[in-house]
């Protein structure tokens, strides 16, 4: 059961609530106002959770990549599929790196 605390008690008791955290590894949610507010989470599930959106952001572009190329190919009928491939490859390629010079994206290290 995760536990819930006033911010108060977490600003009060903010070293031994940290500790418990590290220690038990269980999140801790901390209310204002009675509604939760934010979350005092282990290193490990903040890391694992930025983890899964990354690949779920893969996952999307991967998606949106290969809906791309189909389009490519069914609105260019004299293209072969390679050629759509290569077109849509082309076309992704030119995007990502547009984002990564924005540093919208980045590449895994």
């Amino acid at each position: 059961m995760v536990r819930t605390i006033s911010a108060t008690e977490a600003k009060v008791n903010f070293g031994s609530v940290t500790q418990q955290v590290i220690d038990d590894g269980e999140p801790i949610i901390v209310e204002s106002h009675g509604q939760p507010r934010v979350a005092i989470v282990p290193l490990q599930q903040l890391e694992r959770l930025s983890e899964l959106e990354e690949e779920e952001r893969r996952r999307v572009w991967l998606e949106r990549a290969r809906g791309l190329r189909s389009r490519v190919l069914a609105k260019n009928t004299d293209l072969t599929s390679e050629q759509a491939k290569q077109i849509a490859d082309e076309i992704v390629r030119d995007a990502v790196d547009a984002l990564f010079e924005k540093g919208i994206v980045r590449y895994a290290e």
